[in-house]
């Protein structure tokens, strides 16, 4: 996988997507404390489930990103 912000995200078959984060800011890290506070852990992005999605969602930024660069 291609560095996000300096910090190389990673996937794994159990764990799945996983990686620090690309925004350090204070409002970032704030969203992320208030979120964890309220139960949320992130999606469950392992196993084929998440193999599926992950490959989707990495074919839908390639396409659009191609199209893009084709219009300009």
């Amino acid at each position: 996988m291609p560095t996000v912000g300096g910090i190389d995200p990673a996937w794994d078959w159990t764990l799945g997507a996983s990686g620090p984060g690309v925004d350090h800011s204070p409002v970032g890290q704030s969203v992320k404390a208030m979120l964890g506070d309220a139960g949320f852990s992130g999606f469950p992005t392992g196993g084929w489930v998440g193999l599926t999605v992950v490959s989707i969602v990495s074919g839908l930024v390639t396409g659009i990103s191609e199209a893009l660069g084709m219009l300009f």
